[in-house]
């Protein structure tokens, strides 16, 4: 029974920060090269107003 629990706590665990890994939108106006797409640190958007506009493009209904 207990290895039902953990296994479930694992799922649950990775689901979530699956969630959250998908809601996170970088954003850095020093940010040299990359693709500009906001995927991380290195590709992080420059400007935030860029950001907010691709943010409510792509909300989820």
């Amino acid at each position: 029974m207990k290895k039902k629990y953990v296994f479930l706590l694992i799922i649950l665990v990775s689901f979530f920060t699956t969630l959250q890994a998908q809601n996170i939108l970088y954003v850095n106006k020093n940010v040299s090269g990359g693709t500009a797409d906001g995927s991380s640190w290195a590709n992080a958007i420059p400007e935030l107003a860029d950001a907010l506009v691709w943010a409510k493009q792509n909300e989820a209904t």
